[in-house]
């Protein structure tokens, strides 16, 4: 038995193994940056309902504006929950918000279906 080629043998061999373990962990974080890059491109676009602050003004009546634009099958519901919701968030600053207009958002999934997938295969 030549000790030489078995050692040549084992070594080559081991060299090649961990050579295509890096090329394959380079692919890897390539293909993870490449998914990460195309969700955030995604995210720019608006997805929620428009707010718009109002600054608070000194000792006027309240006026309760008109009823803000919205889509066919948005219930009126819905618009006084969205409403109620903003109005809640606006009340512990002293800042009054408006809504101005609600849309549907355009995923055809449910909100907690996409954070599922989000959380299920977020890159390294």
């Amino acid at each position: 038995m030549d000790w030489g080629t078995t050692w040549t043998v084992v070594l080559t061999g081991l060299l090649v193994v961990f050579c295509i373990l890096i090329i394959l962990t380079f692919v890897i974080l390539g293909y993870g940056t490449l998914v990460y890059r195309i969700q955030n491109r995604k995210k720019s676009s608006p997805k929620s309902p428009e707010i718009r602050e109002d600054k608070p003004q000194a000792a006027q009546p309240t006026v309760i504006p008109a009823a803000p634009a919205q889509e066919e099958g948005i219930s009126g519901e819905i618009i006084a929950a969205i409403a109620a919701a903003v109005a809640v968030m606006g009340e512990g600053t002293g800042t009054s918000y408006s809504i101005r207009s609600v849309k549907r958002s355009s995923g055809s999934r449910p909100v907690w279906s996409t954070a599922g997938l989000m959380e299920n295969t977020r890159p390294f």
